[in-house]
């Protein structure tokens, strides 16, 4: 007896040292290095030598881990509530990104103006400061990516200092390249004029301001001061308030005013968080340098080209419809179309629903890693991989069930608003036209692929493969561009968004080729990415 329980203290310290141990080989070195010799086999363990005891408690120590593996099962199976709670906490948390966007939206109903949008504009207003804060996502794509993913980089590491000095370097690169797109669009304006002189200078007031928001808003979610976002955006909205109610100022410069204001605040919360951080770390830590420039163009290139080719594919689809004349007789190059973009603007609701649930499913494939990666042998890889590919399918069938959800309750959300307000002009005026209801149902199908292709991208991403991502939304923006061109002018201008349905077809079908394959070799991706 008293054998028996040395044996399984020893087994208990070889699981201690090794985790899991990958042979008798393993088992043996372990024992060597706790100081037991052949002759302590031979004469207190009654074995041949160190390799004979290795081998006995090596297969104790798979029955032991085995035990605790099945206990673990039953006890996940039982744990379906802290799932759950687990879903609703991230996905609440992923929702907290798309807020400042609803609240924006809000404040258009109840204000009827927001930081960058007004019920009230004409046509020709509307035309300039969309093409202005469309051009603003579109310069700062790659920007935005570089931000998150090297700061969140640094972050993880506790390297705060990194993170700061990451982040206001490219925060200032951006800066002049801001500036630098907008002068060549004046000067192309100016000797090939496909807008007044005064349009283009409104419109690029716009593109300046909205570009450095979504900059300062990436900044803050790099910090996860998401909250912060929305609070600041709400300021610049009190902001615009005050302008219009003590000025006589009209409402483009009041929300400039308001774009400024919310610009300054999230970047002076960035600032301070990130000092305060940076005052937290001790010793060495606080010495650490940025990679040279070169070595950082390196790491965060590919990064950076699909945050510019994302955006401009899920903006591509009003740039070519706006600029086809057929259907419709415009004064411009660029005319915005009323119907069109609010069917846009009425499905892009399911669109951010749906969205919050990528959090969870890149959250908890990045908790589940490395527990899970224990429990398989080295010489398992198949049964590790096919774990990974049934948490991988789950999460799509999990996206698929809330994007069906989100679409069902805001098209029912908005013929519930219109059939209860019947006599508010302002929500009879959103549903006046039937083609709404048309681009709507395309958008929401060219949403709801896009996010399938984004939760593909969300596991590149934290496998460090950005070339998958790459390659499916390269091929996307291209079938967008084109199915979308010929449809508008064949057509009508409103069919461009039939270029987003099928561009968004591709990204889905592309991508999801790459998860699948990745998933089934996950071993190699997860032990090459770090």
């Amino acid at each position: 007896m008293a054998k028996q329980i040395i044996i399984e203290e020893l087994v208990d310290a070889v699981i201690k040292a090794t985790e899991r141990p990958i042979d008798e080989w393993a088992v043996a070195a372990t024992l060597e290095s706790m100081g037991l010799r052949d002759v302590d086999a031979v004469h207190d363990f009654g074995k041949r030598d160190i390799f004979d005891l290795a081998s006995d408690i090596f297969q104790k120590c798979l029955a032991k881990l085995q035990y605790r593996s099945s206990l673990g099962e039953k006890d996940e199976a039982l744990g379906a509530r802290s799932q759950i709670t687990s879903f609703f906490r991230f996905y609440s948390s992923g929702l907290m990104f798309a807020m400042p966007m609803a609240g924006q939206i809000a404040m258009l109903f109840i204000l009827r103006y927001s930081l960058w949008a007004y019920f009230d504009f004409t046509e020709e207003q509307a035309t300039i400061v969309a093409l202005g804060t469309i051009l603003g996502f579109i310069v700062t794509g790659g920007f935005i990516q570089v931000i998150a993913r090297r700061g969140i980089f640094y972050r993880e590491q506790k390297l705060y200092a990194l993170v700061k000095g990451v982040c206001f370097h490219i925060t200032k690169i951006a800066t002049v390249a801001i500036f630098a797109i907008g002068i060549i669009v004046y000067l192309v304006n100016a000797l090939f004029p496909f807008l007044s002189q005064q349009m283009i200078i409104v419109s690029l007031m716009y593109y300046v301001l909205t570009a450095h928001l979504w900059i300062s808003m990436s900044l803050l979610y790099t910090l996860e001061k998401r909250l912060a976002i929305l609070i600041a955006t709400l300021f610049g909205v009190g902001v615009v308030y005050l302008v219009l109610t003590m000025t006589t100022w009209d409402i483009m410069p009041a929300q400039w005013c308001g774009l400024l204001a919310a610009d300054i605040m999230m970047y002076a919360i960035g600032y301070i968080v990130l000092h305060r951080w940076k005052q937290k770390m001790e010793g060495n830590l606080r010495l650490a340098k940025l990679p040279r420039e070169s070595v950082l163009v390196y790491a965060v290139r590919y990064y950076f080209i699909y945050g510019t080719l994302y955006f401009a594919y899920l903006f591509l689809d009003r740039i070519v419809g706006w600029s086809s004349s057929t259907g419709a007789d415009v004064p411009y190059l660029f005319w915005f179309r009323t119907s069109y973009e609010l069917g846009m603007d009425w499905a892009l609701f399911s669109f951010i629903i749906a969205v919050g649930s990528l959090e969870y499913s890149i959250r908890r494939f990045s908790q589940i890693m490395i527990p899970k990666q224990k429990k398989f042998l080295g010489w398992d890889s198949s049964l590790h991989n096919r774990y990974f590919t049934r948490f991988y399918l789950r999460q799509c069938v999990l996206l698929v069930i809330t994007t069906i959800i989100s679409i069902t309750l805001v098209y029912y959300g908005g013929i519930c608003i219109r059939d209860h307000f019947p006599d508010v002009r302002l929500v009879q005026d959103f549903f006046a036209n039937p083609l709404t209801f048309t681009v709507f149902w395309a958008g929401a199908a060219g949403y709801a692929l896009t996010t399938i292709g984004l939760l593909n991208c969300s596991f590149f991403f934290t496998l460090s493969r950005p070339t998958l991502a790459l390659r499916a939304i390269v091929p996307a923006f291209v079938v967008n561009l084109i199915v979308g061109f010929i449809l508008s002018r064949a057509i009508s201008y409103e069919y461009s968004v039939y270029g987003l349905v099928a561009g968004a077809l591709v990204f889905a079908v592309i991508s999801t080729i790459n998860g699948w394959r990745l998933m089934r070799s996950l071993d190699y991706y997860y032990y090459s990415a770090y």
